[in-house]
């Protein structure tokens, strides 16, 4: 599938949860346990997390299944390379959205009373 990014992940993640219960279970009986998660900040984010995969699936069904029907019979319609804008430009261009998107969801998010800083 040509998904060596999530090939990399994946050890990282059984080793990580391999330690985490080699570490817990060393504790059982010592002190109470407590089911935190790693990561709090994400807890209330789910609905965040849900459309940045949805689009991630999206993103990968046009790359590798409809990308590679399309662009031979556009590229001859419309006598352009559309390869050569979709990796040069579209790729780019969609990081550049993300990034500013990113940037200003952070800059106007939402201030909770008495979170002021001065």
């Amino acid at each position: 599938m040509r998904i060596s990014i999530f090939l990399f992940f994946i050890p990282l993640i059984w080793f990580f949860s391999f330690f985490d219960v080699m570490q817990k279970a060393s504790r059982v009986g010592k002190e109470e346990l407590e089911d935190v998660p790693i990561v709090s900040y994400l807890v209330n984010k789910q609905k965040w997390i849900g459309v940045g995969l949805v689009l991630l699936g999206f993103y990968y069904l046009f790359d590798r299944v409809i990308k590679p029907e399309l662009f031979p019979w556009l590229s001859e319609v419309l006598q352009v390379d559309m390869n050569y804008i979709y990796y040069h430009y579209f790729q780019v261009t969609v990081v550049c959205l993300l990034l500013i998107g990113g940037g200003l969801k952070l800059m106007l998010g939402s201030k909770k009373k008495g979170d002021d800083v001065s």
